[in-house]
């Protein structure tokens, strides 16, 4: 919406009927979500080294403003509703998020929020090399494996009460 894609009609439905989803649809509820973090410059490197025709053309400033609106949504809603000891160190400062801003995310995604409230989170860093580096790849399906069994053990607990 704020790129000018979507009209503030367009917006509105969207938003109108994510929340009808999440309230109406049970079922929709995450067991989990794995967030793939990578920095938009290694980003683009990898795609122009994949050479894919479908990502020739995305552009280093969708990439760059896509990554930003997950730092300051996503990194930030993390910090305040969530334990992040689970995921990789976050050396770099979570950037905050204005007041304002705070009010008209609350308002257009409350409902997204309050669904992913108890959602286990994993951050994967994946700025580091895994292509080449094996143990550092181990390293990270290790990580998302426990993640997952985790859940597992998570949801079959639940199933038991």
């Amino acid at each position: 919406y704020e790129s000018g894609v979507l009209s503030p009609t367009e917006w509105s439905l969207y938003l109108d009927w994510t929340n009808y989803l999440i309230k109406k649809v049970k079922q929709l509820k995450l067991d989990g979500v794995i967030y793939l973090r990578c920095d938009p410059n290694i980003c683009a490197t990898r795609m122009k080294k994949r050479n894919r025709s479908e990502e020739t053309t995305v552009p280093d400033e969708y990439l760059q403003a896509l990554h930003a609106k997950y730092e300051v949504f996503f990194m930030q809603w993390l910090k305040e509703h969530h334990d992040v000891r689970n995921s990789d160190e976050i050396s770099e400062k979570i950037p905050e998020m204005s007041p304002a801003l705070k009010i008209l995310m609350n308002k257009s995604h409350g409902t997204i929020f309050r669904a992913m409230k108890d959602v286990p989170i994993l951050v994967v860093n994946c700025s580091e090399e895994f292509e080449t580096d094996e143990k550092q790849r181990e390293i990270m399906i290790q990580r998302v494996r426990d993640f997952l069994r985790r859940i597992e053990l998570s949801l079959s607990v639940q199933s038991n009460f």
